[in-house]
C-alpha cells in the first residue's frame, strides 16, 4: 500500500484531463493489463483515465526512473472494455499496411 501512495503522490498534479483540466483523483486510474516483467523493472505502466467532471477518457502512459516520472496520454473514445479487447488482438503487420495503404490509394483515384 505505501508503494502506491508514493505512486499517486508522484502523480498528484501532474495527470489532468485532456478536455476539462480536472485533476485526476487515484479512483479514476485504472491500471492496463498485467505488467510485464521488462515493464515493471523499467517502471513503465499504462492506465485508462476516466474523468467523472466531463465524461471523457483517456489512457496514460508512466514512465518512472531515476531522473523522475515522465507522464504521456492521449484522449480517447474507447471503453475500458474496447482497450482490453483490441489489446489482445494481433498487431497489424507491415505488410498489411502497404496493402491497405494501396487499396485507398487506387480506389481514391476513381
Amino acid at each position: 500500500m505505501k508503494k502506491k501512495d508514493e505512486f499517486n503522490r508522484k502523480l498528484k498534479g501532474r495527470i489532468r484531463c485532456p478536455i476539462c483540466r480536472q485533476d485526476y483523483l487515484p479512483d479514476d486510474l485504472t491500471e492496463l493489463g498485467g505488467t510485464r516483467n521488462e515493464e515493471a523493472q523499467s517502471g513503465q505502466k499504462a492506465f485508462y483515465l476516466y474523468c467523472h467532471k466531463c465524461g471523457s477518457s483517456s489512457v496514460i502512459f508512466v514512465s518512472d526512473n531515476k531522473t523522475g516520472t515522465l507522464v504521456a496520454g492521449a484522449a480517447t473514445d474507447l471503453s475500458i472494455e474496447e482497450i482490453y479487447k483490441f489489446s489482445q488482438e494481433e498487431a497489424i503487420s507491415d505488410r498489411e499496411i502497404i496493402e491497405a495503404y494501396k487499396f485507398f490509394h487506387k480506389n481514391g483515384d476513381k
